[in-house]
C-alpha cells in the first residue's frame, strides 16, 4: 500500500490543488536554466503510465478517463472506443503543456459483467519545462469497490488522497520524483538513481518507521527490541515497516511484504504496495511508512502480541529483477 505514509509524494500519490504541490518546478527560478545549463523550454510532456495487476476484459473492461490541465478538462471518454479493445499498459499524454502548469488524471475501471463493481485512481504533477516525464498510475485490485449488499469496499479517502494498494495516499508527487519516459518504460529498462546502468545486483535491507528508515533489531540479538504493535485508524493491528534498497527501479518497483508466526497456526495476509522510493546515502534508497497488519487472515492480535514473525520483504522491478530482505521481529506485547 499505505502502508499509510505523511510524504507519499515519492509514492503514486499526486496532487489536486495546485497550493499542496507548493514549489516544485513551477517559479521563474526553476524554468530559467535546463539540464544543460541553458534555457529551459517554456513547455514540457508528462505521459501518465497506467498499469494494473487486474485481469483486463475479465475483472473490468470499461475505463473512463479524465484529463485536467490547468484546471481545464481537455480529454473525457470511456476506453475501448468502438471496434478496439481495452488493453494495459496504457499511455495518456499531456504533450506540450506550459513549464509549471498542473496536470491531473481521473481513471474510474468498471465492469460490464458485475453491477457495481468500480475502481478509481487519481493523480497529479506538474509540468517541467523542456523535459518529458513518465507518471505511473496503477489501478489495484486492494482499491476494488463493489457497491451491492455484501460487496466489498475500500478504505475511505479524503478529497486530496486517493486509494493505491488498499490505503490512502495523496493525490500528489512532485515532479522530481518522477523519471524520464522511456518508450520502454513499461518493461522496467530505464536505469535510474536508484538502479544505475552499471549497479551490481540488487540488495534489500529490511528496517522500520513511519518517517524514515530505521534499523529493526533481529530476533539474534541479545535482548532485542521489540516491533511496536499499533492500532489503526480504521481498525486491525499493525507495525510500520521500512525498506532499504540498490539495484533496483525507485518508481513501478512492486514491494511486498510477507510475515510467517513461529508459535501461530496461521501467517497475516502478504502485503504488496508500489511506491516510489526516496534517494538516500551510499548509493541506497529508501521506501518507509509501510503499514503492515497483523490480525488479518482470522488472527487475534491477542494471540501474537509478544511473539516472534519471520518477515520477509521483496521488492520487485517490473522487468522481472527481485531483491529480498529478512528480520526475525520480536513483537511488542503492548499496543500503542
Amino acid at each position: 500500500m499505505t502502508a499509510d505514509r505523511a510524504s507519499r509524494g515519492r509514492a503514486f500519490g499526486l496532487l489536486i490543488a495546485s497550493a499542496v504541490i507548493g514549489g516544485g518546478a513551477c517559479g521563474d527560478a526553476d524554468r530559467s536554466n535546463g539540464p544543460d545549463g541553458g534555457v529551459q523550454s517554456d513547455t514540457g510532456t508528462v505521459v501518465v503510465g497506467v498499469t494494473t495487476g487486474l485481469r483486463v476484459g475479465t475483472d473490468f473492461d470499461r475505463l473512463r478517463v479524465v484529463l485536467r490541465a490547468g484546471g481545464a478538462p481537455i480529454r473525457d471518454e470511456t476506453l475501448p472506443r468502438t471496434g478496439e479493445a481495452l488493453a494495459l499498459p496504457l499511455e495518456l499524454s499531456f504533450a506540450g503543456r506550459p513549464s509549471g502548469e498542473l496536470v491531473y488524471v481521473e481513471l474510474t475501471a468498471t465492469s460490464s459483467a458485475v453491477s457495481g463493481l468500480h475502481v478509481t485512481r487519481k493523480a497529479s504533477t506538474r509540468v517541467v519545462g523542456g523535459r518529458s516525464l513518465l507518471l505511473r498510475v496503477s489501478l489495484d485490485a486492494a482499491c476494488v469497490a463493489v457497491d451491492a449488499p455484501g460487496g466489498v469496499q475500500p478504505p475511505t479517502c479524503e478529497a486530496l488522497q486517493t486509494c493505491a494498494a488498499g490505503a490512502c495516499v495523496g493525490v500528489a508527487v512532485d515532479p522530481s520524483a518522477l523519471e524520464p519516459y522511456t518508450p520502454t518504460w513499461a518493461k522496467g529498462g530505464v536505469a535510474d538513481r536508484c538502479r544505475p546502468a552499471a549497479g551490481g545486483p540488487p540488495e534489500v535491507v529490511l528496517g522500520q518507521g513511519q518517517a524514515d528508515f530505521l534499523p529493526l533489531d533481529d530476533c539474534s540479538a541479545g535482548s532485542p527490541e521489540p516491533a511496536q504493535l499499533e492500532a489503526g485508524p480504521q481498525g486491525g493491528h499493525h507495525i510500520w515497516l521500512a525498506v532499504r534498497m540498490k539495484n533496483l527501479h525507485q518508481s513501478g518497483s512492486i514491494t511486498t511484504v510477507r510475515g510467517h508466526f513461529h508459535d501461530h497456526p496461521k501467517d497475516p495476509w502478504d502485503m504488496a504496495v508500489i511506491f516510489t522510493f526516496e534517494p538516500d546515502e551510499g548509493g541506497y534508497c529508501k521506501l518507509y511508512g509501510i503499514r503492515y497488519q497483523l490480525d488479518t487472515n482470522g488472527i487475534a492480535i491477542a494471540e501474537v502480541a509478544g511473539k516472534r514473525i519471520d518477515l520477509a520483504v521483496e521488492v520487485k522491478d517490473a522487468d522481472g529483477t527481485i531483491g529480498v530482505g529478512k528480520r526475525c521481529v520480536v513483537l511488542s506485547d503492548t499496543i500503542l
